[in-house]
């Protein structure tokens, strides 16, 4: 060019090419220094697919719940490599929480023993009340292993007559013995006791007269807070009752069918009637109409 100035545009157009050359060199060396492909490298990633499949099928539908099933197991094992530091922290708390308990148990004897005293008298009063006089009635607490109702063990006693040993309840209560029995127990507590229905059967029996009447009114002031429902053949306990059905049975063919209706008005007084002396007369009538007008 220095000696053919025309050469100079050449010259120029040979240096743009060079250095679109060297860059095109420059990308082409850092292709030839990329890693070559491996096969086994492959055949790895494939492996770690499948095992990460299989995990899902065996553990969750998804890599977190893989990742969450393992975070439990590796604290599962961890807590059996502690587990002697574990065992001995659980037994101090173990002792803590029984000593505390015992704690609760020792309060709770303390106030049901009072309570029982006060259950005793007020019982034995309407024990006597109901036509059993002289009767004794006890609420014994026995102490025994704490359990989570407490360390006590109830047992209901009674000696139905004057003179009589105590006993247990079950034991030497007959069936009408037992009805007024709870159903004393059922006035002293029907301010607290959440039982919807009671049923009494047999509760007439040895009774008659004014303790009757009495038996009624206990009967009839339980049924202010619950149902009451009561197999009687007494009519002072019959007409005591907001409701009154009469239990019949009788032979068609060679079946005995028994059945139960709700008797009403003139139906009702003739039950009554019949519940007082086995028939129906004026007599037994008009005392019939007296026991529901007086109830």
């Amino acid at each position: 060019s220095d000696a053919n100035p025309a050469l100079g545009d050449l010259a120029k157009q040979l240096e743009s090419a060079s250095a679109e050359i060297a860059n095109v060199a420059d990308e082409v060396r850092g292709f030839m220094d990329l890693p070559e492909f491996d096969p086994g490298e492959l055949d790895h990633v494939q492996n770690r697919l499948e095992t990460i499949r299989g995990l899902k099928r065996k553990f969750g539908d998804s890599i977190e719940a893989v990742l969450k099933y393992a975070d439990q197991a590796q604290a599962e094992i961890e807590t059996f490599e502690n587990r002697d530091a574990a065992l001995a922290n659980l037994n101090t708390k173990r002792d803590t929480l029984s000593s505390h308990a015992h704690e609760l148990a020792k309060a709770l004897r303390k106030k049901r023993l009072t309570a029982a005293k006060k259950l005793q008298k007020t019982a034995e009063s309407l024990l006597h009340s109901l036509g059993m006089k002289g009767a004794r009635f006890g609420a014994q607490l026995d102490e025994d292993a704490l359990t989570e109702s407490g360390v006590d063990r109830a047992r209901f006693q009674l000696a139905a007559n004057a003179g009589e040993k105590m006993g247990a309840l079950k034991q030497v209560a007959s069936g009408g013995e037992v009805s007024r029995v709870m159903l004393a127990l059922k006035a002293t507590f029907a301010e607290a006791d959440a039982i919807p229905t009671l049923i009494f059967d047999e509760i007439d029996t040895g009774v008659g007269g004014a303790v009757a009447n009495e038996v009624a009114a206990r009967m009839a002031a339980l049924a202010e807070s619950h149902q009451v429902i009561c197999i009687t053949h007494l009519p002072q306990i019959a007409a005591a009752g907001d409701a009154h059905y009469c239990v019949e049975k009788n032979t068609a063919g060679d079946r005995t069918l028994t059945s139960v209706d709700r008797i009403e008005a003139e139906q009702r007084i003739e039950e009554l009637a019949r519940l007082l002396d086995g028939s129906v007369s004026a007599v037994s009538l008009d005392h019939a109409r007296t026991l529901l007008e007086s109830k």
